[in-house]
């Protein structure tokens, strides 16, 4: 927790929406450059993958133990597995999201903070509540379900995941052979993805070329306007 804090902290400071008239900004890019133990900070954003893992490994002691004990459920304890799941996250999660829209924007006073712009536009929050609501905000083209709370796309993708699980458990556990290539294939399948999307998206040289020219950009704004 403390490695993801850490790195997420970082991660702020060198995004163009948040805080890049600070003066040392830049220094980011030099820590990054310069330092292999830059590595630990810039990498942290995949160390939430870390609570992936334990979820997955939870869930699946917990199903394969029961189907060793009792055997196969009927076909209703999924859907019911699903509801209480569901029900379990919602009502936090629906009272930050009201929070954070509603209340949050209200609190304070600055040049990053205000009723619109707080702490980054939460325009998306209206326009795509439902998205957020049904736990699919992460589905939401160009990135739309999460700019106004980024974070919630843990929770979605936990969700998606965990319904997702059983489908793989179940046939591993009573058929050992064709789970592993289920996962194989899924593994190799989501691997070849990834990489295509990298490989036709970042281009060596283009990763960081506009940093400077947003953080000089911003803080002439900011200087302009306040």
């Amino acid at each position: 927790m403390i490695w993801i804090i850490w790195g997420h902290t970082y991660s702020y400071f060198g995004d163009q929406s948040y805080f890049l008239f600070l003066q040392n900004a830049l220094d980011l890019l030099d820590l990054q450059k310069e330092r292999i133990e830059a590595q630990i900070i810039i990498n942290t954003l995949y160390a939430v993958d870390t609570f992936f893992l334990l979820s997955a490994m939870l869930l699946t002691l917990t199903i394969t133990h029961m189907l060793k004990k009792s055997g196969m459920p009927k076909w209703h304890f999924w859907p019911m597995m699903y509801l209480e799941r569901y029900l379990r996250l919602i009502p936090p999660y629906i009272m930050i999201f009201l929070l954070y829209v509603f209340v949050v924007p209200y609190i304070g006073q600055g040049p990053l903070w205000t009723a619109k712009d707080f702490p980054m536009k939460n325009a998306d929050c209206h326009k795509y509540w439902w998205a957020y609501f049904l736990l699919i905000n992460n589905f939401v083209p160009n990135g739309k379900g999460t700019d106004c709370l980024g974070y919630y796309w843990y929770v979605a993708n936990d969700f998606q995941l965990f319904i997702i699980a059983p489908f793989l458990i179940v046939p591993l556990y009573y058929y050992p052979l064709i789970g592993s290539f289920i996962l194989f294939g899924i593994l190799l399948s989501s691997t070849s993805i990834l990489a295509f999307n990298i490989a036709n998206t970042y281009r060596v040289g283009q990763v960081l070329v506009t940093l400077q020219e947003i953080w000089q950009g911003k803080r002439k704004r900011f200087s302009i306007k306040y």
